[in-house]
């Protein structure tokens, strides 16, 4: 493991967040690279990371075998960001480009690092965060640390299904949950049983660990020359083992240690004795605080997937020094001339910032203006061929954004786009949707436009009321 700058210093996190969420409240004067901008034409909100996601999905080919459906990939990615929202994390994840859907039957269900790193070099795009939907796994999922990624940073994957499931795989908050412990892992989140200073030796938690390398119940433990800890007397043991991070409770690994027999309220029965009941010091794991480590995202306890709903503020931290100072920064994902604050928009269901069609508090009004920036992309971008090289460069728009109105006109009105001055003219298309009586979307027949025969590239539709 690279040594992070809050290691041995617990403080330097608490004072990042307190940084970093002060300047995300000023975006008039912040410079980060990837926060929200205020648009041209109205106030300011609090800004947020936003982070470009590639998704990448697995089929066999066959009929019952084709991954999981776009809709089911929005509701991954929705699900990691009410995540954020539930526990107060700044960061923001959005579709970049299309989906991508690959046939490969090899990964369609993923065996092992070597064939998950196989996954990960084969199907990778830079600048964004590349997150893979095979079927089914002998795990729930892998990811690659930053600081491991040889090369090819930034990749997770999850699988969406049991291996006993014979057709397509699905959504479910368990298996979103799957995701947002792996898009932790990516931006640098360790197990909450991790032993940081023994991370990648085969069988190694932090139970196992001897007393110089091992995360005590006690957050004020120290480590002691009597114990031959030398070079390390006097450090909190808490800020260098374990996962090094002295607000997250001190855990064996849970899924080797208890059993939770009821989950509301929390309560767990020991299935293991000797070193997996007690720490070095005698001392019960988990006396303290059951519920920070077994609901903690990042631990393997045996609390359904779906009540794992907590994340600790020095945790929060690490995901922002990670997108911050660390790795994001280096990747350059892309400027603020290149992202607008409806980046989150991809969604339909979040367009504007509304969840459903009956909460339209920022729907755009008539006679208003919203500025919004399009990525482009390589249309086969991070796809190998059995050579190792790209089939080849075609560059395409590969941006979508929702923006819901209501309309209160009498007469026929207006939606068009326009030129921004001084600044690349996409070719844009308008689609209109409505909702049918039962609430779903659907496209209105006389509602697109992408202006194939103007002598511009802008749309513009006229509608009745």
């Amino acid at each position: 493991m690279v040594r992070q700058p809050y290691y041995n210093n617990n403080q330097y996190l608490l004072n990042l967040i307190q940084n970093v969420e002060d300047s995300l409240t000023n975006t008039t004067s912040n410079n980060n690279q990837i926060i929200s901008r205020p648009n041209f034409t109205g106030g300011l909100r609090v800004g947020v990371f936003n982070i470009p996601v590639q998704a990448w999905v697995y089929s066999t080919g066959a009929p019952n075998q084709q991954g999981i459906s776009n809709a089911e990939v929005e509701s991954y990615i929705n699900h990691v960001n009410q995540f954020f929202i539930n526990n107060n994390i700044q960061i923001r994840l959005y579709l970049r480009c299309d989906i991508r859907r690959i046939t490969n039957g090899n990964y369609w269900d993923i065996d092992g690092s070597e064939e998950t790193g196989s996954l990960f070099s084969d199907y990778w795009v830079r600048n964004a965060l590349n997150i893979h939907f095979v079927a089914t796994s002998d795990m729930g999922g892998r990811a690659l640390y930053p600081w491991k990624s040889n090369g090819r940073p930034y990749s997770c994957y999850t699988a969406t299904s049991f291996r006993n499931l014979a057709g397509d795989p699905s959504y479910t908050p368990a298996w979103g949950n799957i995701l947002v412990h792996e898009v932790g892992h990516a931006l640098g989140l360790l197990h909450t049983h991790e032993s940081a200073r023994r991370i990648g030796s085969s069988g190694i938690n932090n139970a196992n660990s001897g007393n110089c390398k091992q995360e005590y119940v006690d957050r004020g433990r120290r480590l002691t020359a009597s114990q031959w800890c030398f070079a390390m007397n006097g450090v909190l043991a808490c800020e260098v083992n374990g996962d090094a991070l002295c607000d997250t409770d001190a855990d064996p690994q849970a899924d080797v240690s208890v059993l939770v027999t009821n989950n509301n309220p929390l309560t767990y029965n020991f299935i293991a004795t000797g070193w997996y009941r007690n720490d070095n010091d005698g001392v019960e794991w988990y006396s303290g605080g059951r519920n920070n480590a077994l609901r903690n995202i990042m631990s393997y306890s045996h609390v359904s997937r779906a009540l794992q709903t907590t994340i600790t503020p020095m945790q929060r931290g690490i995901l922002y020094g990670s997108i911050r100072n660390n790795y994001f920064s280096h990747s350059g994902f892309f400027s603020n001339g290149t992202i607008d604050i409806y980046e989150g928009d991809n969604f339909w269901k979040i367009g504007n910032g509304a969840i459903n069609v009956n909460n339209l508090n920022n729907k755009i009004e008539i006679n208003s203006r919203q500025y919004h920036t399009f990525s482009w992309t390589d249309r086969f971008e991070g796809v190998r061929t059995t050579s190792g090289t790209p089939p080849g460069d075609v560059f395409q728009a590969c941006d979508v954004d929702w923006v819901w109105f209501q309309s209160t006109s009498a007469t026929q009105y207006t939606i068009q786009t326009m030129a921004v001055p001084n600044q690349p003219q996409p070719d844009t298309e308008l689609t209109l949707f409505t909702f049918d009586a039962i609430g779903n979307l659907f496209p209105v027949a006389n509602g697109f436009n992408d202006n194939a025969t103007s002598s511009t590239s802008f749309s513009r539709l006229q509608l009745n009321p």
